[in-house]
């Protein structure tokens, strides 16, 4: 790969064998035209398909984290309900 459109043309499928044509702008063929877009599909799927994935593992463990959380809190709430019950039972001096 000698130049940046070699590396484009890599990544985008064969966009390369596009010819330009006057005022600037390209021809393309059907065939063409669908390789580049299934190609821009596979680039875009490997990143949503990650996105999937961290999701899918996120709703695993939030609830998890939240179970934890509820726990500490009843346990602490716990701690607090027998302090409050054994000052309660002290006699008065």
């Amino acid at each position: 790969m000698d130049s940046h459109r070699d590396l484009i043309v890599a990544e985008l499928g064969g966009i390369g064998s596009a010819t330009a044509v006057s005022g600037g702008g390209y021809a393309f063929d059907p065939d063409t035209i669908r390789r580049v877009s299934d190609s821009f599909a596979t680039k875009a799927n490997t990143p949503g398909a990650s996105y999937v994935a961290y999701g899918q593992r996120n709703m695993a463990i939030c609830p998890r984290e939240a179970q934890r959380c509820q726990d500490a809190l009843d346990t602490y709430l716990g701690v607090e309900d027998r302090t409050v019950v054994d000052i309660g039972s002290t006699p008065a001096l």
